[in-house]
C-alpha cells in the first residue's frame, strides 16, 4: 500500500513537471509567433529604405531599369514574405491549440479538429458546394489584395516621410503611416456603409443571400483602386522627387 501511495505521487508530480513543461513550452512559442510577425515587417520595411532612400538608393537608381520595375519588383518580394509570414503564424496557432490544448493522456485535442470539419461541412450544406468554393476563392483574393495595398501603404508612409522630413524620417514616416491609414480606412467604411446600408434597406431575400459575395466583391474593388492610385503616386514621388541621403 505504501509502495502504490508512492507511485501515485511520484506521477503525480511527474505530470505537474510536464504540465508546467508543456505551459512554458507553449508561452514560448506565442512569444516567437509574436516576435516573428514583427521581426517580418521590421526586416522588410527597413529593406525598402535601406534600398530607396539609404546609401544602397544610390546604386538602385543607376541601373538601367524604370522606377516602376524597381517598386513592383519590392512590391512582390514585400507580399510574397507577408504572405508566408502569415500562413507561417495561422499553421502555428493551429498547431499550438490542436495540441496544446489537449487533454491530459491525449496527443490533440479531436474536439477542435471536430468543429472545422462541422463549420466546413455546415458551410457547404447551406450555401452549396458552388456558393461555398466561390466564397472561399474570394476570400483568398480579399486576402492577397489586402496584403498588397497594406504594403504599398508602408511604402508611401516610408516614402513621405523620407522626402520631406530631412530629420528624424523614421518618425515621420510612423506618423504618415497612421494618417494614411486613418483616411483610407475612413474612406473604405464610408463607402461600404452606403453600399450595405442599401443592402439591408431593401427587404429581398435573394439580395441578402448575395451580400456576403457583395461584401468580398466590394472590398476586394477598393482595396485593389488604393493598391492602384498609392502605387502610381509612389512611383510618381520616386521620380520626380527622390531625397536620398
Amino acid at each position: 500500500m505504501i509502495i502504490e501511495e508512492g507511485v501515485v505521487v511520484g506521477v503525480s508530480i511527474t505530470n505537474n513537471i510536464l504540465s508546467v513543461i508543456l505551459l512554458t513550452l507553449l508561452i514560448f512559442s506565442i512569444i516567437a509567433i509574436i516576435a516573428s510577425v514583427f521581426v517580418i515587417g521590421f526586416i522588410l520595411l527597413q529593406r525598402y529604405y535601406k534600398n530607396f532612400f539609404g546609401d544602397e538608393g544610390y546604386l538602385t537608381f543607376t541601373l538601367p531599369v524604370k522606377t516602376s520595375a524597381h517598386l513592383t519588383a519590392k512590391l512582390i518580394s514585400g507580399v510574397f514574405w507577408m504572405l508566408l509570414g502569415g500562413i507561417g503564424v495561422v499553421i502555428s496557432v493551429f498547431v499550438l491549440v490542436v495540441f496544446g490544448t489537449a487533454e491530459k493522456g491525449q496527443i490533440i485535442n479531436k474536439e477542435v479538429l471536430d468543429t472545422f470539419s462541422m463549420l466546413f461541412k455546415e458551410l457547404f450544406e447551406k450555401v452549396g458546394v458552388g456558393d461555398g468554393v466561390a466564397y472561399i476563392i474570394e476570400l483568398v483574393l480579399l486576402i492577397l489584395i489586402q496584403c498588397i495595398a497594406q504594403m504599398l501603404l508602408f511604402y508611401l508612409a516610408i516614402t513621405l516621410g523620407s522626402i520631406i522630413a530631412k530629420k528624424h524620417k523614421v518618425l515621420t514616416s510612423v506618423g504618415m503611416y497612421l494618417g494614411i491609414n486613418a483616411a483610407a480606412g475612413t474612406i473604405i467604411n464610408i463607402i461600404a456603409a452606403i453600399v450595405f446600408g442599401k443592402v439591408y434597406i431593401t427587404n429581398n431575400l435573394s439580395v441578402f443571400a448575395n451580400s456576403a459575395h457583395l461584401f468580398f466583391i466590394l472590398f476586394i474593388v477598393l482595396y485593389s483602386v488604393i493598391s492602384v492610385v498609392v502605387f502610381i503616386l509612389i512611383n510618381d514621388l520616386l521620380r520626380r522627387k527622390l531625397n536620398l541621403e
